[in-house]
């Protein structure tokens, strides 16, 4: 490979890595904003996250077919650390004095209190849940070969089944305490829903960046199968 061609095949998977990194930033913030907002969707009890949080998983697992190991958890830890910044500022907003005429105080008590208790529950599970399904689908991807949408699936699903019931159990059992098991059975449902959809999305994205990257020679931590 031409000096030329490097440098075109480090830029290409550069763009494509600063896109899906900004989009998983920016999914689990949102993930985080809206938790503690419930949906009544045909009169289950939804918790909004899981229409983005579920879109975390399947940008990961892009990353990964596209970059080592060690680069995704970088960037797993490095989602961590932007959702610690901005938890961490709204919860000193909170506690700090506002002026008299200042009248939405208790509003937005309200709204972000318990934001950190949902942060520390998917900091607990969700971080340990990410790398492990990090690992699966890397295995399965790059040592057994498996297709991009079928690697992704299987490692998010088991992923998701360790994950939900944790998390939720911890993120809302003092903010809901006789609804927390509902919640949870509801989240495993819609989320195992949005993981297929994301799935079958990004395997058709996949397609297409394994393309734009092949124009310049694609690179050694990538197999054709998606």
């Amino acid at each position: 490979m031409t000096p030329s061609s490097d440098v075109k095949l480090i830029l290409k998977r550069s763009y494509i890595n600063y896109l899906l990194i900004g989009l998983l930033i920016t999914s689990s913030i949102a993930s985080h904003l809206m938790a503690n907002r419930l949906l009544d969707i045909f009169g289950f009890p939804v918790i909004p996250a899981t229409f983005t949080y579920m879109l975390v998983f399947s940008l990961s697992d892009m990353l990964a077919a596209l970059n080592p190991r060690r680069f995704v958890v970088c960037v797993l830890v490095g989602e961590a650390l932007a959702n610690l910044y901005w938890v961490g500022f709204a919860t000193g907003v909170n506690a700090s004095p506002a002026p008299e005429f200042f009248q939405l105080s208790q509003s937005y008590q309200d709204v972000f209190g318990s934001v950190p208790q949902l942060f520390l529950a998917n900091l607990g599970g969700g971080l340990i849940i990410s790398i492990l399904d990090i690992f699966l689908f890397s295995h399965w991807y790059r040592v057994k070969k498996h297709s991009f949408f079928r690697a992704s699936l299987f490692s998010t699903v088991v992923s998701i089944s360790a994950y939900t019931y944790f998390t939720d159990y911890f993120g809302f059992k003092g903010s809901y305490p006789h609804h927390v098991l509902t919640l949870a059975h509801v989240n495993t449902i819609t989320n195992m829903m949005f993981v297929l959809v994301y799935s079958i999305i990004s395997a058709y994205l996949m397609k297409h960046i394994i393309k734009y990257i092949k124009s310049s020679n694609i690179g050694e931590y990538q197999h054709d199968s998606v």
